[in-house]
């Protein structure tokens, strides 16, 4: 384990606290009842192995995990496929207002949304209360197992377990392979990864289970000096800003993202870390800034690896493909939107490319966190001469966000419904604009994706019908006669949209009829 001598004063100790009860933990009866009913069962399960005369007092394993011990996971060592139904949707307001929250947030009591969170002004428990914390009695506190003091043929089957899930990981959201090596040796880690792996596959409540056992397991270390600012407790705080991302929380996560800025700062900033802990702090860098819709909290590091030359070998990829590639990865400037567009088609390329190795998800991992950097980037507007376009340009930035997570990531739609919902408002704002009319023309391409990805995915049986006419006007200045001229065109433009391929039918369909009709 890695440690600093770096201790961390005043804000961050206070970004996280262990107050608060899982049967508490809802204000929608449907959520607490499943909440109740998962420590209902925790509780029969140790106090069964409390009880029982044939278990030992020394047994590592709760009985309410030995499922998970031996192999037995719901998430872990089967196929699954990514949770279809929306179990917490992300809130449509920008997370960019950042002052207000770092001078500290008292929040009573956990809810379901944050995970079991409970964030205040609290310090942290000292070592007498942290002993109490412990008692046998405390669920919340009951020492569970940790992968460093397993017996071997256990150790094994976890170890087996992790690397399982980080495998899957990197295929679905290309954000924690780094941290392969700290999750076979650090319970915090462990246990922060499972609460990511419970919220994707839907497994109830163990998501809360596992996320309360990291905090306790972080708060600890805040009160220790020399594991404040240690790799794995760096790490662990990164994976529960994941955590809270996936499960809405906005405001929980950006008190968590607030704390981990200030321990990467103790550290000495980025540089101080190691070189695969760094870049995946970027990524959930990125994540939770496309997420909230606000800037990045660390600087942009160039990708070491060179991933056009990665690439290189895809059959998928033609030689025009490549050159592009490489003069995006060595440009220092914005690209254009039609630019960024072609770059989003090789990518889709490439994820969709048959088999797609480990160093070649990797690449695409580094290409993507180019883009979004990018789009992220405050210094200038995409294209400076559009000076009375910025929603346009907010939309563009809003529409890539949504494909990277919905097509190159598959990620759940667990924070869809509030990009959709800002990404539509942009284009509102863009078309009620005074200056639309002369700004439409020169950009018609580029409109004509992003209206076309906001149709898609768009909930609201207005915004449905407003987004199908505004798609059958751009058909129009584009002067398309049939269905195939609208396919083409938007194939040309930017990336193919093979896996909205039913969706555009119908849309193509509805855009007929609308001609129809109109005529």
């Amino acid at each position: 384990m890695k440690k600093s001598g770096n201790h961390v004063e005043g804000p961050c100790l206070k970004f996280i606290t262990l107050d608060g009860d899982p049967s508490h933990a809802a204000n929608d009866d449907t959520i607490r009842k499943l909440v109740k009913s998962n420590a209902s069962r925790s509780r029969k399960g140790l106090a069964g192995l409390q009880g029982s005369p044939n278990q030992t007092a020394s047994s590592p394993v709760p009985v309410s995990n030995s499922g998970l011990v031996s192999g037995k996971s719901r998430f872990a060592l089967s196929s699954r496929k990514p949770l279809k139904r929306v179990r917490r949707q992300a809130a449509s307001h920008p997370g960019g207002n950042l002052k207000d929250k770092q001078q500290g947030i008292n929040i009573p009591g956990p809810n379901r949304e944050t995970g079991g969170n409970s964030l205040t002004n609290l310090n942290v428990p000292n070592a007498t209360q942290c002993l109490s914390l412990g008692s046998h009695r405390s669920i919340r506190f009951q020492p569970q197992y940790s992968p460093g003091s397993l017996p071997v043929i256990t150790k094994s089957k976890v170890q087996t377990m992790a690397q399982h899930f980080f495998s899957q990981v990197v295929d679905m959201q290309h954000l924690f392979y780094d941290l392969v090596g700290l999750s076979k040796r650090d319970e915090a880690i462990f246990h922060g990864s499972l609460s990511i792996a419970s919220v994707y596959y839907d497994t109830g409540a163990n998501d809360l289970f596992h996320c309360q056992q990291t905090l306790s397991l972080v708060s600890q270390r805040l009160s220790n000096c020399t594991q404040q600012t240690s790799d794995e407790t760096i790490g662990a705080v990164g994976l529960l800003v994941i955590h809270n991302i996936l499960t809405g929380t906005n405001e929980h996560s950006t008190l968590h993202m607030n704390g981990l800025q200030q321990m990467v700062r103790a550290r000495g900033g980025l540089d101080g870390l190691p070189t695969r802990l760094r870049k995946t702090l970027t990524m959930i860098d990125i994540f939770h800034a496309t997420t909230w819709d606000c800037c990045p909290r660390f600087p942009f590091i160039q990708p070491q690896d060179d991933f056009s030359a990665t690439l290189k070998a895809l059959s998928s990829l033609s030689e025009k493909d490549l050159r592009l590639l490489k003069a995006y990865e060595k440009s220092h400037s914005q690209w254009s939107m039609l630019g960024m567009l072609q770059i989003l088609r090789i990518l889709t390329a490439v994820r969709f490319s048959d088999p797609l190795a480990v160093f070649n998800r990797l690449a695409l991992s580094d290409a993507i966190y180019l883009l979004e950097y990018q789009l992220l980037s405050p210094q200038q507007n995409l294209e400076t001469e559009l000076t009375d376009e910025i929603s346009l340009q907010e939309a563009f930035r809003l529409a890539v966000f949504l494909y990277i997570d919905k097509v190159l990531r598959e990620m759940p739609p667990l924070n869809i419904k509030g990009l959709v919902h800002r990404l539509i408002a942009a284009l509102k704002s863009f078309f009620d604009s005074t200056h639309a009319e002369t700004s439409i023309r020169p950009h018609l391409g580029v409109l004509l994706w992003i209206v076309m990805i906001s149709r898609i995915n768009a909930y609201n049986a207005d915004d449905v019908q407003y987004l199908l006419e505004k798609l059958v006007d751009i058909c129009g200045y584009l002067g398309f006669k049939q269905r195939t001229d609208f396919r083409r065109y938007l194939d040309e433009v930017g990336p193919a949209l093979q896996p909205f391929s039913e969706q555009c039918e119908e849309i193509s369909t509805q855009i007929e009829e609308f001609n129809h009709v109109a005529r």
